[in-house]
């Protein structure tokens, strides 16, 4: 096992701001889920895990004290929340394309609908390789299938981390207009903070440096690297979500009135205007 200082003062600390945080983000959740009703449930079940995997791996650190080891499992909770995360941020995504016109036909709702579900597949293979391989390699006597094993869970958030940025700005860059602004921009601003994370979760499945390690190593590396861009990116989705307006109504139109008329809507209102 890696050597390390789980009884220092300061990872008790870090663990206490941190429950802090994510239990008042719960609160703004509470009204997301109430706001966005079935439109932003996928995304918000999805951060919500994200939050609870950080409150029950840090709140199992807090709970046991300044002066006493916790168990394992506790910071590898905490450690594999990316998952949740990235799936969480692509289904915030699949929420604003429904704001926009195009996601008014219903192939392309179908098609959304259908790659945010592989999406969600990938990262729940992606989240059990990289617990598995990380409980492994944190233990004596390591098979040596234990680091390909979380190699192969990197490799998975690769693949979800490119697609989402590809996706993110192609929509952006084609659908933005008229569309509900607030998400989209959210997701825009909390991919760099994500791509951080996302970094240090490839960069240590490949080095075995011990500092690098996310259960074990350096509380410096663990705290700019993964503690603070995750949950900067959250509190970004969750800056747009509660600032989106309309998004009900917006729904109910798009269901309703396909691309053309909504098209033809808006023409006659402007020679109306004119007139």
């Amino acid at each position: 096992m890696i050597n390390t200082t789980w009884t220092d003062p300061s990872l008790w600390t870090l663990s206490c701001i941190i429950l802090v945080v994510h239990v008042l983000t719960l609160f703004p959740i509470a009204y997301i889920f109430y706001k966005h009703k079935k439109r932003g449930l996928q995304a918000w079940i999805h951060l919500t895990i994200f939050v609870l995997l950080q409150l029950a791996g840090y709140g199992i650190i807090a709970g046991v004290g300044q002066a006493t080891a916790p168990p394992f499992f506790a910071p590898a909770l905490a450690s594999v929340a990316l998952s949740p995360l990235m799936v969480g941020t692509a289904a915030v995504l699949h929420e604003w394309f429904t704001t926009t016109r195009v996601a008014n036909v219903e192939k392309n709702q179908a098609t959304a609908q259908w790659l945010l579900n592989a999406f969600h597949l990938i990262g729940i293979f992606a989240l059990g390789q990289i617990s598995a391989g990380e409980i492994l390699l944190g233990q004596g006597g390591a098979p040596p299938f234990a680091r390909p094993l979380l190699q192969s869970g990197a490799f998975l958030l690769s693949v979800l981390f490119l697609t989402l940025c590809f996706a993110t700005f192609g929509l952006w860059w084609h659908h933005s207009k008229g569309s509900s602004s607030s998400l989209i921009w959210s997701v825009l601003l909390a991919l760099p903070f994500l791509g951080l994370r996302y970094v240090y979760e490839v960069v240590t499945a490949w080095d075995a440096a011990p500092d690098l390690n996310q259960i074990f190593g350096s509380l410096t590396y663990r705290a700019a690297l993964q503690v603070v861009p995750q949950t900067i990116a959250l509190l970004i989705l969750i800056g747009g979500a509660v600032m989106a307006r309309n998004v009900n109504e917006d729904t109910r139109l798009g269901q309703h009135e396909p691309i053309g008329e909504s098209l033809d809507h808006a023409e006659s209102a402007e020679q109306d205007n004119k007139g």
